[in-house]
């Protein structure tokens, strides 16, 4: 099997992929990608950032809370200095507040 540079083992798969989709913050839409880094534990760019509720500190889970549950239709995008953008559905885009 090829060695990484950090001498870690990996396989080589034949599969063909179709479409690849990164998810720059956790829990919210993400974006469509024409090719993708990927790390021994990660998609590059993939679940940099989250949302969390100013007010309680409670991070988004809109699988668990009724609160959420919209949260996943806010697109997110990473620009190319890694800034996160977000848009509501039928919205522009905007930079997030950091």
């Amino acid at each position: 099997a090829p060695e990484l540079a950090d001498g870690a083992k990996c396989r080589l798969l034949r599969h063909k992929a179709f479409l690849f989709w990164r998810y720059p913050a956790s829990s919210l839409a993400g974006e469509r990608q024409d090719a993708l880094s990927v790390g021994r534990e990660t998609i590059d760019g993939d679940r940099m950032f989250g949302l969390v509720d100013a007010s309680d500190n409670e991070i988004a889970r809109p699988d668990r809370d009724a609160k959420w549950h919209n949260v996943p239709r806010i697109r997110t995008r990473l620009t190319n200095d890694r800034e996160l953008e977000v848009a509501v559905p039928g919205g522009h885009w905007l930079r997030a507040p950091g």
